[in-house]
């Protein structure tokens, strides 16, 4: 008999044998059997298993008892012994938590199918039971748990015994599946998979999905309610997908969209070939497997390859660098099945891959345990001159469940703070518990529900408790949740249909005058289940197009439609994609924000346009963003340029101003930056904002000197790693210094400013939904309260020198009016699609989309990200976004460039203290002119053009130079 197995990785499992008393029916004398079961992890950890076997009866009739002991818990399995045709089958399984005296019960009841002849055995001492002659099927199962009865009854099989009727009930709500099968036993094909089909009352079935398949048992066809979504049109004559199409027509070309797959090496494809985005052809990318199915190369649509590399227990990784942008590191892997540890270095690989050519620059070591389960990883930083490390480690219980996560630490010490997480005998989450943090604790209850208790709040940590129902049928489920009790007596009711698609969302809640109202939101779909009709109170009506693929193809929104409707409206927002499926144009009616967008090979956005505003980016061979350039109109193009280090972190950006200041960031190892710094060519420091910044092992920012010479510090709290204090300070003097408290869900509770004890906050108080209720501050930042509604609104807001009062439609749950404001919010007015027109001191429109156009006679404008890149405000302003949503530039004035390109740039003399002045371009050479517009001594006069440009932005002149003199003074008076 089997005693021992020891794994790759140094785990072990150990079986132990005994001679039990015989069995009723067991047919030998013999009655050695599995006693205990012992796992060991390799570290001293150890889950035993402990058997135990007798004779029982059931309903009546024989049975066979098998109890099985392990830590906190204990399992009972009883199985048919009565020699009929269900002999052998589990009847009913017991699973108790000990710890906390539950149970969790499974019942299963079977029937017959059919008898299959005849079986007998040469040399057996007892009756051959039925069951071996027998199709047996499961007829019933009911789980039992929290005094919640979960029920499936297979009510129809057919001839091989696969159920074709189910169904599931739980808390008198039913769901019934019909399922369809492929049966081809000339060619000894059973049981594919055809129809899925679903009624919540037997009767009026809507089909959910279908495939269908060719003679061979191959799919040629799937379906999605009713609709086909995907063909597939080719197989080779092994039986290897050729051609797959999508139920969605080509953009450019003619047909469907699809995928091919050809060049097959074992079974995998060598080739992958789909469309173009904008174009009526077609590309690829490619990759090839070693013997044993491992890839060797992959190169993608752009035609970027990546080299796979293996030993018996290495792996290396070539990425091919950019002759243009990078030479990146490679990545070595390295096994030690010694220590159970895998190495994971970034480095250039030596000729043969077989390790690393030169320094590595960063690596991780992770360790695992006997059972293959990540416990320990050390990550090393060697970019810099002084190593930086950290470290996390990991626990899990015998089911494999994580349990321990740690912070992470910069010390290999054992790290004994994080989060530590229960769980019950039957898997289900019990607590959660972070270190400074308190713990959030689960409670399952009847009718499907969970109790979630949090950490607590406020400075004595009251805990508030929230209890979510979710839908279930056959079994319990926790992922689809109907119905959520909230603290401050906020109910939230989601209704979900048999097919788990949300069709409302009601809230209800307390208005200000304390009587409870309910706000939903109400959803339709299609026949193909594509929502197609939004509404709410406060936004209105939406409908929507969609083509059979599910995307959507049209909406319009503040319609007075009830249901949905396949009849485009008049003036809707209209949506196209490229071959791929990608988001191509957005129309609107009114051309307000029309965007197009065309993308790579790789699926990276190379242009977008919206209105007038235009964007165009390139990427690396690793779909890095290299440079962006955003144009407005016909100003000038201002572009952002980023540059990356061997690790593909971001280690220059150059902004968008004429002069074009790249900014270094010195990333560690990591990817934080360090510093921003502007280098002369000679490699000295032209401009100074931060340096030699560092951070906490949780990333979190520790320190850096800004370029005056004042140093930012951060420190944690011991057990939290929440942020504790906050300084900025010169030699011995503060000039920030701020500490911070938290409650166990993490909300500041006080915030103490040590330099000015009346800016101080020396309460902040929470209510049951962790929103700010009150503040108790110094006598120069004073209190304040703030109370809300049911739906999040703030209802009353006071503070020092302020007391506001807001009210609401509630039927539209639309703020009305605002009190305590003279003149000004006295009266809210809104459009159909809930846009404010009017705030009572102003009025405002909007464009299609949703955007503010115009606002107390200022207008404004957007790029297709829906961000705004000029107001008028002020004399008019240019904001750039980066693609991720920074602002990172503005440009004062009503253009960027002027007379036929000529611009105005800001200008700084090195690093001097020379006074501030303006650097004008055009026409001649480069002439500096001071504040008064005349140029400066020794300038070459101004051209005509020249003079132009500072008439016209006399305003702006003298604002840039003030501002760019101000710095500098400061630059001076903080050394």
């Amino acid at each position: 008999m089997l005693t021992k197995v020891t794994l790759p990785s140094g785990g072990t499992i150990e079986y132990d044998y005994k001679v039990f008393n015989k069995l009723r029916n067991d047919p030998y004398n013999e009655n050695r059997k599995l006693h205990t079961k012992t796992i060991n992890d390799g570290n001293g950890n150890t889950d035993t298993w402990t058997f135990d076997y007798k004779d029982t009866r059931y309903s009546a009739k024989d049975a066979l008892e098998v109890t099985i002991e392990r830590t906190d818990e204990t399992v009972k399995k009883i199985f048919s012994d009565d020699k009929s045709y269900q002999h052998g089958q589990l009847l009913e399984e017991t699973v108790t938590d000990t710890a906390l005296s539950k149970e969790k019960k499974v019942r299963y009841e079977y029937k017959l199918i059919a008898d299959i002849g005849e079986f007998t055995f040469l040399d057996f001492p007892e009756d051959v039971p039925a069951s071996l002659t027998s199709k047996v099927a499961l007829k019933k199962k009911t789980v039992s748990i929290d005094g919640n009865h979960y029920y499936t009854e297979y009510q129809e099989h057919n001839a091989y015994g696969m159920p074709t009727k189910i169904k599931e009930s739980f808390n008198q709500k039913h769901k019934y599946t019909k399922l369809g099968y492929y049966n081809n036993s000339s060619k000894w094909i059973l049981g594919l998979p055809t129809t899925v089909s679903v009624s919540t009352y037997n009767g009026g079935y809507t089909t959910v999905s279908e495939t269908k398949y060719n003679g061979l048992g191959l799919p040629n066809e799937t379906k999605k309610f009713g609709t086909w979504v995907t063909r597939y049109t080719k197989y080779s004559s092994k039986g290897d997908l050729e051609k797959e199409e999508y139920n969605a027509p080509r953009t450019f070309g003619t047909g469907n969209r699809f995928t091919q797959f050809s060049s097959y090496e074992n079974g995998k494809p060598g080739t992958i070939t789909v469309p173009a985005p904008q174009t009526s052809s077609n590309m690829s990318r490619t990759q090839s497997f070693d013997a044993y199915g491992r890839v060797k190369r992959e190169t993608d649509y752009k035609g970027t390859t990546t080299n796979y590399y293996y030993g018996s227990d290495v792996t290396g990784i070539n990425i091919e660098s950019d002759s243009t942008y990078g030479d990146w590191q490679d990545t070595f892997i390295e096994w030690n099945d010694a220590r159970t540890t895998r190495t994971i270095s970034r480095c250039k690989l030596n000729r043969h891959a077989t390790g690393c050519d030169g320094g590595v620059v960063f690596k991780t070591v992770e360790t695992y345990d006997g059972l293959t389960r990540l416990i320990k990883t050390a990550t090393h930083d060697d970019t810099g001159s002084n190593r930086i490390s950290r470290y996390q480690e990991f626990g899990y219980n015998k089911n494999h469940q994580l349990t321990f996560e740690s912070f992470f630490s910069g010390s290999s010490n054992t790290i004994t703070s994080g989060t530590t997480t229960t769980y019950d005998a039957f898997g289900r989450k019990l607590s959660m518990s972070t270190t400074g943090r308190g713990s959030i604790t689960y409670d399952y209850l009847s009718g499907n529900r969970v109790k979630v208790t949090d950490a607590g709040k406020n400075s004595n940590n009251t805990t508030h408790s929230t209890t979510t129902t979710y839908q279930a049928y056959g079994m319990p489920d926790y992922s689809m949740a109907t119905k959520i009790e909230s603290p401050e007596n906020v109910t939230t009711d989601i209704g979900v249909d048999v097919f788990g698609i949300i069709n409302s969302v009601s809230q209800t809640g307390k208005k200000k005058d304390g009587v409870f109202h309910t706000v939903t939101e109400r959803r339709e779909y299609t026949a193909a289940k594509h929502l197609c009709l939004v509404t709410r109170p406060e936004l209105g009506t939406t409908i929507y197009g969609r083509n059979n693929f599910g995307e959507q193809t049209w909406s319009k929104s503040g319609v007075t439609n009830t249901e949905c409707t396949t009849d485009k409206p008049s003036s809707p927002i209209n949506y196209t994609y490229d071959n791929l499926g990608n988001l191509r144009t957005v129309d609107y009616a009114d051309n307000s924000g029309d965007a197009t967008y065309t993308r790579d090979k790789n699926g990276n956005i190379t242009t977008l346009t919206a209105g007038n505003v235009n964007h165009a980016y390139n990427y690396n061979n690793q779909n890095l963003l290299e440079d962006e350039t955003v144009t407005v109109g016909t100003n000038l193009p201002l572009q952002t340029d980023y540059e990356y280090n061997s690790l593909q972190h971001l280690s220059y950006t150059t902004y968008p101003d004429v002069i074009g200041v790249t900014l270094s960031h010195k990333p560690n190892g990591f990817g934080e930056p360090t510093e921003a710094r502007v280098y002369n060519s000679n490699g000295s420091v032209k401009l100074d904002f931060a340096h030699s910044a560092t951070y906490h092992a949780n990333g979190l920012l520790k320190g850096f000197t800004y370029g005056n010479g004042v140093k930012h510090s951060m420190t944690l709290h011991n057990t939290s790693e929440l942020p504790e204090t906050l300084k900025d300070y010169k030699t011995s003097s503060n000039i920030v210094n701020l500490r911070y408290g938290f409650d166990n869900n993490a909300n500041v509770t006080s915030i103490t400013n040590n330099v000015d004890s009346g800016y101080s906050l020396s309460s902040l108080t929470y209510d049951g939904l962790n929103r700010l209720k009150s503040t108790t501050g110094g006598t120069k930042i004073g209190s304040s309260s703030l109370s809300y509604d049911g739906f999040g609104n703030i209802t009353s807001y006071s503070s020092l020198g302020r007391n506001l009062g807001y009210s609401y439609d509630y039927n539209k749950n639309r703020l009305s009016s605002v009190s305590g404001v003279s003149g000004k919010y006295s009266r809210f007015s809104y459009d159909t699609k809930g846009n404010v027109t009017n705030n009572g001191s102003f009025g405002l429109t909007f464009n299609q989309a949703n955007q503010v156009a115009s606002a107390n006679g200022h207008t404004y404008n957007y790029d297709g990200h829906d961000r705004r890149v000029y107001q008028s405000d002020n004399g008019g302003s240019y904001s750039v976004y980066t693609q991720d949503g920074t602002l990172i530039y503005r440009e004062e004035g009503t253009s960027i460039a002027e007379e036929g390109g000529v611009t105005i740039e800001h200008y700084y003399k090195g690093n001097d203290h020379a006074p501030a002045h303006i650097h004008v371009n055009g026409g001649g050479g480069k002439t500096k002119i001071g504040q008064n517009g005349k140029p400066i001594k020794g300038s070459p006069e101004l051209t005509s053009k020249q003079r132009k440009v500072v008439e016209a932005n006399k305003a702006k002149i003298r604002r840039a130079v003030k501002k760019i003199g101000k710095v500098l003074q400061d630059r001076h008076k903080n050394g």
